[in-house]
């Protein structure tokens, strides 16, 4: 589904933004651990919450290119229907 969504010109700028993203997940990794130790009771919840609004907002956009990438794909099947 990338390779239909994405050219293979911008296959490096996608590699890169990749890596970019794991490289900060990684960095925040420490700060949302420390996070968790200094909230009393050591309840992780806060922290719960920050990935899953994360998580949620990272498969917003993958989502939104199936549902566009299907909506073309019917109207083609449409075209070839009627001719």
């Amino acid at each position: 589904m990338i390779a239909l969504l994405f050219p293979p010109e911008y296959y490096g700028r996608l590699f890169g933004l990749g890596y970019l993203i794991a490289g900060i997940g990684a960095l925040l990794n420490y700060p949302l651990f420390n996070l968790t130790q200094v909230l009393p009771e050591r309840n992780p919840i806060y922290v719960d919450c920050i990935l899953l609004g994360v998580v949620l907002i990272s498969h917003g956009y993958p989502i939104l290119l199936w549902r566009k990438l299907n909506i073309q794909c019917k109207g083609e099947f449409r075209k070839l229907d009627e001719t």
